[in-house]
């Protein structure tokens, strides 16, 4: 029998690995992401506010921006 291991949101990769997840989305007082297994969604918004920006980037976009970011160039 496999054992089961918590993925992170970057690990999901499968509707049913995302809909796995403790959550599929963060948010802070400004600013909020949600994930799928295809895309990252990041939104600047305050909660009940319009979203002054925002962009969509597959998951392989973002993993690459996230890895230059936390020193992991290749």
């Amino acid at each position: 029998m496999r054992t089961k291991t918590k993925l992170s949101p970057r690990e999901a990769r499968t509707l049913r690995e995302v809909g796995s997840l403790k959550q599929d989305n963060k948010s802070t007082l400004d600013a909020w992401i949600l994930t799928d297994q295809k895309y990252v969604w990041i939104y600047n918004q305050r909660n009940g506010q319009e979203a002054r920006g925002h962009i969509m980037l597959t998951k392989k976009q973002f993993n690459q921006l996230i890895d230059w970011y936390n020193g992991e160039t290749r």
